[in-house]
Formats: C-alpha cells, structure tokens, sequence
C-alpha cells in the first residue's frame, strides 16, 4: 500500500529547466505527485537512439525499429526514475524540514536531477569511441566536461546540508603549512580508516592565518556542505590563534587544534630523533643527548634549538622531516596502543583528528 501523506507546498516553487526561472507550486502533493511534477518539468523527450550514446544497452530505450537504429522519444528513463525514487524516499524529510529547507530540498533536488541525467550522458560519451573520434583534435576537452557535473554536486550539498537525515556534512581539515600536509598525506599509507577518507586543505602559512583571508575559504567550504576542522600554530602565544573565527561562528572551539609552537615541535624527541638520523641529519649527536636538549629547552621551538645548540637549519627540509615522521609512525604499530604517545602533543592532534568524519 502506498503513503497517502501530503504536504502543503503553496508559496514554493521549483526551478525550470534551466535552472534559472521558478515555476510556482500549488496547493498539496504526495511524494508521487511531487516526482511527478518535477519531471515534467525538467526531463526533456530524446530519441535516445540519437541522443544518447547509451542507447546500444539501456533498458529503457522503446525501440522502433532497432536493426535502423530507430525509436521512440521518451522522458530518459534514468532520470525519471532517479527523481521518482529520490522523492520517495526522501519525502519524510520534507515533511519535517523548516520552510527555508523545503526550498532548498526542492532545489537539491534540481541539482541532483542533473547531476544524474549529465553523470548518465557523459559516462555514455566516454564509451563511445564514434563520438569520441568526432571531436577530432578536440577530442581531450572531453574529459572536462565532467567540471559540469561536479557543479551540480557541489550545489546539491550546499542546499541539502542544513537537512540532518541526509547526514552530507563532511569534515575537512584546514592545516597551516606543508609540513603538516605531507605528514598527513603520508599517514594516509598506513591504510587507517581515519587517514583514508581525510579531506586537507593547507592555506598556506601565517599570511593567510589572518581571519579576514581564511575566513573566505572557510565560507566556501561550508556552503559547499563541509565542517570545518582547523589546525594552526600558536608559536609560543597564549591565545587561541582562532579566536576572532569562533566568536564569528565560523568554527567551532571543539574543532580547532593548535599547537604551543608548531607542528615539529609537537614531536616527540625521541621521534624526531630517529627521523632525524633515518634521513642521515645529526649523525654524531647522541640520543640522550638530543632528548635531553630539547626537553631542557622546552621553552623555545625546536628549530630554533636544532639552530642554536647544533648550528642545523631545519627549514630546507621540513616537508621531507614530516613524511619521515609519519613513516615511522606507519611502522611502529606501537604508537597507537601507546597512552605514552597519545599523551604526546603530537599524539593529542592524532586523536583530534580521529574525530573528523
């Protein structure tokens, strides 16, 4: 038996089919009515013989004749049911949604509309060597229309977000330099699932530190559909680098990590020791030695140690240090079973990561 429930949709509308005008909506709806009304709307009648390099295998092609590759103009069948099947099962969110978010259901589902009718001819123009070839000396331009489809995603997210069942809010993390994004990146290899799926955006140093500049990345993402996760460097200041950014509620004090002085200095010495001498550095400084330098010196950062007890500049190869840590943090499975370095600074942002998803 079907659902009979109904919303009231007066003083809504959906977008036409260029996604530009509105097209005003009446009175109540079922969840099939709804689709339907969207349909007619926006899926255009194509002989899909013709029009769609799919054809050869769709199951929703109404051959004429199919020897002379012949049939009939229909509503694309994959859209049609995409939308049927969409609104179906989404119409419960509808219903709860706030007014602000049934507008902005209405025009997700426009965009997700596209995003499958698009996905569907594009896939099929990538199998199609005829089509393929007739683009000539033209031909790798092809390959980027897939940008057309990725504007539809990014949109649909943007609308869809503020609607918790659909659950489309990702985190990403925002780190301050290259260090840190190569030591994530290598993470990435020991194939955990908190590294795996890990979106990093660096923005690039102190300069753009500056509330007034990241916070322009930070709108982006989030009308694209993310929560922002932030890590920067407090360089031995007490404050919170981000402060101005949660006050403005661009981002959550929870979701920010910053370290005392930054992020090698967060390395546990024993550590950044053997990184250290696995890129043959400091071959003839003793271990304990090291340790005990830089533990004594606590109070400055560790390149400014490394440059003033033993003359070594640390800045040319801060992004190959950062992979050799994480390196060995791959190869030690230790280090994750350890309460030792979970305590560490290093092994605090470890563990703030963990809480990205």
């Amino acid at each position: 038996m079907k659902d009979s429930s109904k919303i009231n949709l007066e003083n809504f509308y959906l977008l036409d089919s260029y996604g530009i005008g509105k097209i005003s909506l009446l009175g109540e709806y079922t969840s099939e009515s709804l689709a339907r009304v969207m349909i007619d709307n926006w899926v255009p009648f194509v002989e899909c013989s013709r029009h769609c390099c799919k054809s050869d295998y769709c199951k929703y092609v109404v051959w004429i004749n199919k020897e002379e590759n012949v049939s009939k103009d229909i509503e694309c069948g994959v859209a049609v049911d995409a939308i049927k099947n969409f609104v179906d099962k989404t119409f419960d969110a509808l219903i709860k949604s706030s007014d602000e978010n049934k507008q902005k259901y209405l025009d997700g589902a426009f965009h997700f509309y596209k995003f499958v009718f698009k996905s569907e001819r594009t896939i099929g123009n990538f199998i199609n060597r005829y089509f393929l070839d007739s683009w000539e000396n033209y031909v790798v331009s092809v390959y980027g229309h897939v940008k057309y489809i990725r504007d539809h995603i990014n949109i649909m997210t943007g609308l869809l977000k503020d609607i918790p069942e659909f659950r489309i809010k990702k985190g990403i993390l925002f780190v301050e330099g290259d260090s840190e994004e190569a030591f994530l990146n290598k993470l990435k290899e020991s194939h955990l699932m908190w590294f795996l799926d890990l979106a990093i955006l660096n923005y690039k140093g102190k300069s753009n530190k500056r509330p007034n500049r990241i916070e322009m990345l930070i709108d982006d993402y989030i009308a694209k559909g993310y929560e922002i996760y932030i890590q920067g460097d407090a360089d031995g200041k007490p404050r919170n680098t981000f402060q101005v950014l949660i006050e403005k509620d661009k981002i959550k004090e929870k979701n920010s990590f910053v370290f005392k002085y930054d992020f090698e200095s967060s390395v546990p010495p024993s550590l950044l020791y053997i990184s250290l001498k696995k890129l043959n550095l400091l071959e003839k400084v003793e271990k304990e030695d090291f340790i005990n330098a830089i533990e004594k010196n606590n109070d400055m950062k560790v390149e400014d140690i490394l440059k003033t007890i033993y003359n070594f500049e640390l800045s040319s190869i801060k992004v190959t240090l950062a992979e050799e840590i994480a390196n060995n943090i791959n190869n030690t499975i230790d280090c994750w079973q350890s309460n030792w370095f979970l305590s560490t600074e290093l092994g605090s942002f470890l563990k703030f990561i963990q809480n990205i998803n």
